[in-house]
């Protein structure tokens, strides 16, 4: 009797995960011009397990894209990802004079940044350009499988590019 009610607990347990899987690619559907739908989080705690965060830091926000597109010809067993989170600090915080730049999608860049950001008209492939200043101490990141592959410094905050080679 006891396997039985371990066997079904087990079993609702793995619906439940294959639910949860479906619900969020659905939320992950294509938007109407066949781009990935943005999803802009808000979220600290998923950012500060990849990555040292400033002490300064006021807030973030944040998404995640593919790092690559899918043909969906096999399965990976492990889906790298990049990361492009805005953190918010205190503006008067020392910084750089000397310029940087990052390169991200024009989608994120818009869901991310105000209108009062600059940035280079998309290229042919989606990518726009934002210019800002080098950080003054580059930011580490907390995981092995977690690379800080960008960051620059904007009027009020961090831009910065995260990436994750696979899991969580």
């Amino acid at each position: 009797m006891r396997t039985r009610t371990k066997l079904a607990a087990l079993t609702v347990a793995a619906l439940t995960i294959a639910v949860t899987v479906l619900a969020v690619r659905a939320l992950l559907v294509l938007a109407p011009d066949g781009a990935h739908k943005i999803v802009l989080r808000e979220d600290r705690a998923p950012i500060a397990r990849r990555v040292v965060l400033p002490s300064s830091v006021r807030s973030v926000h944040w998404v995640s894209v593919a790092a690559f597109i899918d043909s969906g010809w096999l399965e990976a067993p492990e889906k790298p990802y990049d990361l492009y989170a805005l953190l918010t600090v205190d503006p008067a915080l020392p910084r750089s004079s000397a310029p940087d730049t990052l390169v991200l999608p024009a989608t994120v860049a818009h869901a991310l940044l105000s209108d009062s950001v600059p940035m280079s008209v998309p290229d042919e492939a989606g990518n726009v350009t934002v210019r800002g200043t080098a950080l003054l101490e580059p930011l580490q990141s907390q995981k092995t499988d977690v690379r800080v592959r960008a960051a620059i410094r904007l009027d009020t905050g961090i831009l910065l590019r995260i990436f994750q080679s696979g899991g969580s």
